[in-house]
């Protein structure tokens, strides 16, 4: 995804670049009086010239609208990675869990730290790109995911983030909760990943259906 935004990053970069030296060639000779003093002298310089200033304005938002694009994927790919870190340590706690040497004051003390861990996936689940959150869909303002106690909700939308990059070229740059989990483990939803997990958390700090922890439980994960 980054390699890709890179790529198109450096095309607008180059069509800026041409730009921006074609308009200081003509406007050189117009500011030295070799071409032109006004736009009478050369009606076709100038109006060559005034087509420069319009496709540079239009490259410079170009670029710009591209460096807040890769600056919003990044941050994506940088919290999905914490995503699926999380997720691999709740694996972890699961299997030391689900150990028939554990004690049940040793796992409530693994359910202690699974909490603490869904705590973190849910705050990744708020990570913002300066000052819009990435997985709001269009509800970039407010906090997509809130807890309460074992409750875990989803406020944002299925709203696609896209930049201009190009003249009718539009780059999406966002997955929503919807599919934040899906990408992680397909076939849960948005909210039912984190269910899972307090589920999980729930049987350790109660000392029940502990077989799951090693069977099913471990599998949708």
């Amino acid at each position: 995804m980054r390699v890709t935004n890179h790529m198109l990053s450096a095309k607008v970069l180059q069509n800026l670049t041409k730009s921006l030296q074609e308009f200081q060639r003509i406007n050189n000779q117009m500011s030295s009086g070799n071409a032109v003093s006004k736009p009478s002298d050369d009606p076709v310089a100038t109006g060559r010239i005034l087509s420069l200033k319009s496709s540079l304005t239009a490259q410079e938002r170009y670029y710009g609208n591209m460096n807040d694009a890769e600056s919003f994927l990044t941050t994506t790919d940088d919290a999905l990675d914490n995503f699926s870190e999380s997720l691999l340590r709740v694996r972890t706690l699961m299997l030391e869990g689900g150990s028939g040497s554990v004690s049940s004051s040793d796992r409530k003390a693994i359910a202690s730290e699974i909490d603490q861990v869904i705590d973190q996936m849910v705050e990744i689940g708020n990570s913002m790109c300066g000052s819009q959150y990435i997985f709001g869909g269009h509800s970039t303002l407010d906090k997509p995911f809130t807890r309460q106690g074992d409750e875990i909700t989803y406020k944002g939308d299925s709203g696609e983030i896209s930049y201009e990059i190009g003249r009718g070229v539009l780059l999406a740059v966002n997955i929503d909760g919807n599919q934040l989990s899906q990408i992680v483990e397909e076939g849960l939803g948005n909210t039912e990943l984190f269910n899972t997990l307090i589920e999980i958390k729930n049987s350790l700090e109660n000392n029940t259906n502990i077989e799951d922890l090693t069977g099913e439980k471990l599998s949708q994960l």
